[in-house]
Order: structure tokens, then sequence, then C-alpha cells
């Protein structure tokens, strides 16, 4: 009778490893942000409360960086306008993707024209 050899504890760690970091790497990441692009970007039907707090989070972390740049920008000597052009992109960002965050997305009905 032939005896199955089990893996050593190792090599089943480092097997369970890999599969885990499979989808870090190019090109399976992507298929992984899609979703959350995705959501940022166009909001959801029905956010879970953990999207919600993710996406207000993510947004207020824009905001805050917006206003970070504008700090910079009335303390720095010369031209100005690039740091605040930045700040106001980087505030429009978060209060998007705060938005998305906090709305619910209609979902428009398909209908059959004819």
């Amino acid at each position: 009778m032939k005896r199955h050899r089990r893996k050593p504890e190792l090599e089943r760690y480092i097997d369970e490893m890999r599969t885990k970091q499979e989808n870090t790497v190019w090109p399976n990441y992507i298929a992984n942000t899609q979703g959350v692009n995705e959501f940022f970007l166009k909001g959801s039907a029905n956010p879970t409360p953990v999207q919600r707090i993710g996406a207000w989070l993510f947004g207020l972390t824009f905001i805050l960086g917006g206003f970070g740049l504008m700090f910079i920008a009335v303390h720095r000597q010369g031209s100005q306008w690039p740091g605040w052009v930045v700040a106001v992109g980087l505030w429009a960002l978060g209060g998007w993707t705060c938005y998305n965050g906090s709305r619910k997305r209609k979902i428009a009905a398909h209908t059959k024209s004819g």
C-alpha cells in the first residue's frame, strides 16, 4: 500500500502565500480594482455602511490634501496659482467621492421602444 506524502508545513505556507498574492501583481489586480474605482467615480445603487465609511474617509483624505497644498501655496514665495489649481482639483475629487459614498444611485429601467 502506497502512502500519500503530506506536504511539509513550510511548502503549504509558501503555496498559500502565493495564492493570496496572485491578485496583487499585473494584470490580475486590475480585475480587483475595477469595482472600487467604479464605486468611487459612479457611486453604488445600494452602498453598504462599510462602503460609505470608506468613501468618506477616502474623500476626506483628498480634501485634507487640498487644504495642505493650499497652506503651502499661501506660505510660499513666488507663483502660487499652480498650488491653488491642484488644491481645487483635490477638493473637487474629494467632494465627488464623498457624494458618491453617501447617495444611492438610481438605476434606469430599460424600456422597450416601439
